[in-house]
């Protein structure tokens, strides 16, 4: 995807892509880009909108430019937690583990 209305220096729109490895606590609420095919980082003084997950498998969300911790439902302040089944407040009493042996026939 290009970015931008206007070309660089060498008539070439930039194409930027979301970043988020390293990326300091204070500075997870910004727009975080990658500028493709360098290694060149931009941490951008621009907010992203309210509930934007602060990394992609958090179950925080940004908030007036905060990381604030949800449930697994998305529900700030909400105590759910993943059960060892994957389900959204689950009981970890129904879950059942299942082994089996496979052959190749």
């Amino acid at each position: 995807p290009r970015n931008g209305t206007d070309p660089n220096e060498q008539g070439r729109y930039l194409e930027w892509e979301p970043y988020y490895h390293g990326i300091r606590e204070p500075d997870l609420c910004k727009l975080n880009c990658l500028l493709r095919s360098t290694s060149q980082v931009n941490v951008f003084h621009i907010r992203v909108k309210d509930g934007t997950r602060c990394s992609p498998h958090s179950d925080a969300v940004c908030v007036r430019n905060r990381c604030v911790k949800t449930g697994c439902d998305g529900v700030i302040g909400s105590k759910k937690r993943y059960n060892k089944c994957g389900i959204c407040g689950g009981s970890d009493t129904v879950c059942q583990r299942v082994i089996r042996r496979f052959r190749n026939s």
